[in-house]
């Protein structure tokens, strides 16, 4: 049973690894650990690497519960954060009004305000001017 869960957290960690599109070498480089090592985790033929969590944890958001038993998310989204990838080339606006909406309530509810007077079928929230 004990090598069945070890196979099932290498599937896990090599869903994680291409979701992020990186190789092994991306990944084993900057956490200090050998290609073959990550090869035999992703196999299930090692067993769990705390260092390795720990790097995907701090450096790409990882959910290491995720990676050790399949539930929860991929990935924990910090508080305040913004998606980038959302927003596109608006990124810096955003993170500008998303910071004064932190740290001043009155510009946070006027900005709410504004978001409530849009229609859903309003050319602004399409991306059309």
């Amino acid at each position: 049973m004990t090598d069945i869960i070890y196979k099932d957290i290498g599937k896990r960690l090599k869903e994680v690894r291409k979701v992020l599109k990186l190789t092994q070498s991306e990944i084993t480089e900057p956490a200090g650990l050998s290609k073959s090592y990550l090869s035999e985790l992703e196999l299930g033929k090692s067993k769990s690497c705390s260092m390795l969590y720990q790097y995907l944890a701090d450096e790409h958001n990882v959910n290491v519960n995720y990676i050790l038993t399949g539930r929860g998310k991929m990935f924990i989204r910090e508080e305040n954060t913004i998606d980038t990838e959302t927003f596109g080339h608006d990124i810096e606006i955003v993170k500008e009004i998303f910071h004064l909406m932190i740290e001043n309530d009155s510009f946070k509810y006027q900005v709410f305000a504004l978001f409530s007077q849009l229609k859903a079928e309003s050319p602004k929230l399409k991306g059309k001017s």
